[in-house]
């Protein structure tokens, strides 16, 4: 005899309507006066509610044992050049902190490289940093099968990310951090068609079900959004350091100039130093040029751009490579004009750093750095991408006096990313409740 039990009650429930109510089948030679849960017993079967819910079951909800597991978090990076690897350090470090478990997940070429070197050698002890193949989605579900348990996954940088996810569903929530949201390429027309795709993909992964996709800002924002997480601008400020890097600069040049230019980070050509260099020649061998960070490209097209200035008189400093970040904050303290022209649009970290460094900025170029600068006030101006007009906001803003540095929290971009809760130094070790991984 086969009965449904529920339907048929009379009694005045909290359902509207009986059949809201959850159903629950009994296929039983009589009803069961307690349910099963013997679910291989096909003569006492019952088909209980389904809980789809992310990183639990409802077994596990019910479970005490279950509900003091730390919540584990995978932070997957498949760029890693330049300073990619310092948002992924951020982030693990107030994962640890709110007592949660972090997992870093690398691809396998940047294992030996410098940038983990720098980035990531002070993590936590408790983080622990995977090195695996992410050139596709399946290599990435490869990934999170053979993991024990995860509940969340996390795209520090996730532009590439959001067509390769768009059909695939994951076993966990995820978090997907777009921080190139406009389009990056020199024409106008290609720039708004990558622009549009770009929204397009966004709005298509936030319609699936346990998916975030948030966009990055500048730390200028005055009221970033829900969907949006504020640039982190951390700086931490050594004085015998910044000391010693600029008295080296002074060792090296031959001319001895008083004001310091300098573009600091990945240095190629969407950064337009071939225009700083013929800036800081118009304005002759009292500016020097440092040029602080890894090649975009070949080298030697770096010192193809600066050739001219260097020949009429110009003092170039070259730091290559991938700079520790106390060195970094160094660097850009003993400045005393940081320029950023670049031809992409998008927030710049740099911009940030200098500011909270206490460092004048000069812009040019992308329309966003000119939303920023008009943000700054006086600390950041933007000119258009000329020579001249470069060379004539580096002599306005180098007379300008350094400030106190600030220190800006990364507060607001963790919480964004993990997803509202504060991360904090002085967090219990107890973490979040989750459990083992359902099917999304």
């Amino acid at each position: 005899m086969t009965t449904l039990a529920g339907l048929g009650s009379s009694r005045r429930s909290r359902y509207p309507c009986k059949f809201q109510r959850p159903l629950r089948l009994t296929c039983s030679p009589r009803p069961s006066a307690r349910p099963s849960q013997n679910f291989g017993d096909v003569a006492d079967f019952t088909a209980q509610p389904v809980h789809r819910c992310y990183g639990e079951t409802a077994q596990d909800m019910r479970s005490p044992s279950t509900r003091k597991r730390a919540r584990v978090r995978f932070i997957v990076s498949q760029s890693y050049r330049g300073h990619r690897l310092m948002y992924v350090s951020l982030l693990a470090d107030a994962v640890i902190a709110q007592g949660e478990q972090a997992q870093v997940v690398l691809p396998i070429e940047a294992r030996d490289s410098p940038e983990v070197a720098t980035h990531l050698s002070g993590l936590s002890g408790d983080v622990i940093v995977r090195y695996a193949r992410l050139d596709t989605s399946q290599d990435l579900k490869a990934v999170l099968r053979d993991a024990s348990t995860v509940d969340d996954v996390i795209f520090p940088d996730g532009d590439i990310w959001l067509l390769r996810l768009l059909w695939r569903f994951l076993p966990c929530r995820a978090t997907i951090l777009s921080m190139r949201p406009a389009g990056q390429s020199r024409t106008q027309l290609v720039r708004l068609a990558q622009s549009t795709a770009k929204a397009t993909l966004r709005w298509a992964n936030r319609m699936i079900w346990g998916r975030r996709v948030l966009t990055l800002v500048s730390s200028e924002h005055p009221r970033p959004r829900a969907s949006q997480a504020p640039d982190p601008a951390q700086v931490t400020i050594d004085a015998k350091l910044v000391e010693e890097e600029r008295q080296s600069w002074f060792d090296s040049s031959k001319t001895a100039p008083r004001v310091w230019v300098g573009v600091v980070g990945g240095v190629g050509r969407r950064k337009n130093v071939d225009l700083v260099a013929r800036a800081l020649e118009a304005l002759g061998p009292n500016y020097g040029l440092v040029l602080a960070g890894a090649a975009e490209g070949d080298e030697s097209e770096i010192f193809e751009w600066t050739a001219g200035a260097v020949a009429n008189g110009t003092s170039l400093i070259r730091i290559p490579g991938s700079i520790p970040n106390a060195r970094f904050d160094a660097i850009i303290r003993a400045l005393d004009c940081v320029v950023i022209a670049h031809s992409n649009e998008g927030p710049s970290g740099v911009f940030a750093k200098a500011l909270s460094a206490g460092v004048p900025v000069v812009s040019a170029g992308a329309r966003s750095l000119r939303r920023d600068a008009d943000r700054a006030g006086e600390r950041a101006s933007w000119v258009p991408l000329e020579a001249t007009r470069i060379a004539g906001a580096i002599e306005l803003q180098s007379t300008l006096a350094k400030l106190p540095p600030r220190s800006d929290s990364v507060e607001m971009f963790t919480r964004r990313i993990l997803g509202g809760r504060q991360p904090s130094a002085t967090s219990g070790a107890g973490g979040s409740t989750s459990a083992t991984v359902s099917e999304c």
